[in-house]
């Protein structure tokens, strides 16, 4: 059945008109996740014409496997996890030779907005700052990268994240602690953190 209309993108009633063969779903999925989809396959395989082939192969597939595809109220989570091991299944290279398991350790979660005085930075400060932390970035792991990634851009949630990364909620807690506590300076973490957001949004 056709939909003549779809509501204010409640993502259940999308997925579940798509699953039941509603084109206008399936164009109003591809519309609004195909850009962050190949921005997450590139930043994965680092090749543009695999991430856009892995990209269209996944739409393809999830249209012809729409009756049999589970319901869901996260359709970002979804085709991200999704397109994750697709691209891991059949684009291997050498960047997934990094993609190791990690051993459970505690370390704290400090997941902190920063507060007005920490946000007021110059201009001159913010260039420095956001040029040092992209170099540092740079030589984190493939999976810290990726972790950070999906909670600084994507805004996914620990479990989702873990889901993802195919680890356990604690690992990808540790996963993202351990990472910032390598890009640590002079910055107080909630300074980093806003810094974090700021370079991950500005990269699309």
């Amino acid at each position: 059945m056709i939909s003549k209309s779809l509501p204010n993108f409640d993502e259940a009633f999308v997925w579940d008109s798509f699953r039941g063969g509603d084109k206008k779903a399936f164009a109003e999925i591809y519309e609004r996740f195909v850009k962050v989809l190949y921005n997450y396959a590139y930043k994965l395989t680092h090749d543009p014409q695999i991430a856009q082939d892995a990209v269209q192969e996944l739409f393809v597939e999830i249209w012809e496997a729409r009756e049999r595809l589970s319901a869901t109220n996260s359709i970002r989570f979804y085709l991200y996890r999704s397109l994750r091991r697709k691209i891991h299944r059949s684009y291997q290279n050498e960047r997934y030779s990094e993609l190791t398991s990690l051993q459970d350790h505690e370390l704290p979660d400090s997941h902190l907005w920063p507060s007005i005085e920490e946000m007021t930075i110059t201009e001159e400060s913010l260039e420095a700052n956001v040029k040092w932390l992209k170099s540092e970035l740079a030589q984190l792991s493939t999976r810290e990268y990726e972790a950070l990634q999906l909670r600084f851009y994507d805004g996914l949630e620990y479990d989702q994240i873990a889901e993802i990364l195919q680890i356990n909620e604690q690992s990808a807690r540790n996963l993202i602690t351990r990472a910032i506590q390598r890009l640590r300076r002079n910055l107080p973490d909630t300074l980093l953190h806003m810094l974090l957001y700021y370079v991950f949004q500005s990269a699309v």
